[in-house]
């Protein structure tokens, strides 16, 4: 999957692909957490609509509506923050 784990700084956070910022969240935080996905997936989206939708498909998500509303939630929102 392109939401891949990671750490810094000794905290937990997710990062979008290999090379990424790594979004870190409080441990036993969940809505800091959240955020942190959040925000990953923001910036793959950002980077690139086209590549982000196919490697969400890529990564046996095979839901394609549930991306499409993914798609079109981001695009709706400010994806810079």
């Amino acid at each position: 999957m392109p939401i891949k784990s990671c750490t810094e700084n000794k905290k937990p956070g997710y990062r979008f692909g290999n090379t990424n910022k790594c979004w870190t969240y409080t441990l036993g935080d969940e809505a800091s957490r959240k955020k942190a996905k959040q925000n990953c997936i923001k910036q793959g989206y950002a980077e690139d609509p086209n590549h982000f939708k196919k490697e969400m498909s890529d990564a046996d998500l095979t839901d394609l509506d549930l991306i499409d509303r993914i798609e079109l939630a981001l695009e709706t929102k400010d994806v810079s923050n």
